[in-house]
């Protein structure tokens, strides 16, 4: 299922033709089906635009840079996230993350999530992510005005002398 926050689907209708669009949701990571069924166009003329434009060597379109930071905004606002989608697991058990699910997750270069099923759920995260958040717990549990590695060497100096 294709979920869009309303700053994207503004900056999408803001594209000049049904074509352009079709290659926006394409290079957003979104499959043919879904973009058909999301503008409302048949299967067939999505497969065409796509097909044509490959052949032609059109490059995919991309939200204008303003609309993609608002987007990013309006999601941050609602709560940071793109939402809630629908996902195939394939028959080899892959999973394909589409754009906007990869960017608020803040993805590194690398693409490499940690994964835990909690209750029946699977959850994914960055490494980026992962480190905000031990960062914050152990802000809560750093003592105001001391610095942690300090401490941390004056204890090891005690334990075990200097040098």
């Amino acid at each position: 299922m294709l979920t869009l926050s309303s700053a994207r689907k503004l900056a999408l209708d803001a594209l000049p033709s049904k074509a352009a669009r079709i290659r926006a949701l394409r290079a957003e990571g979104f499959r043919q089906a879904e973009i058909a069924r999301f503008l409302g166009l048949s299967d067939q003329h999505v497969s065409n635009v796509l097909r044509r434009s490959e052949r032609e060597g059109i490059a995919s379109e991309r939200l204008p840079a303003e609309a993609a930071r608002a987007t990013r905004d309006v999601e941050a606002d609602a709560g940071g996230g793109a939402g809630r989608v629908m996902l195939r697991v394939e028959a080899d058990g892959s999973l394909r993350l589409p754009s906007p699910l990869r960017e608020a997750m803040d993805l590194d270069p690398s693409g490499t999530v940690s994964a835990e099923v909690v209750d029946g759920e699977l959850r994914l995260i960055s490494p980026r992510a992962a480190v905000r958040r031990i960062q914050r717990t152990a802000r809560r549990y750093a003592p105001e005005g001391v610095s942690v590695v300090d401490a941390f060497l004056a204890g090891r100096v005690a334990i075990w002398g200097p040098g």
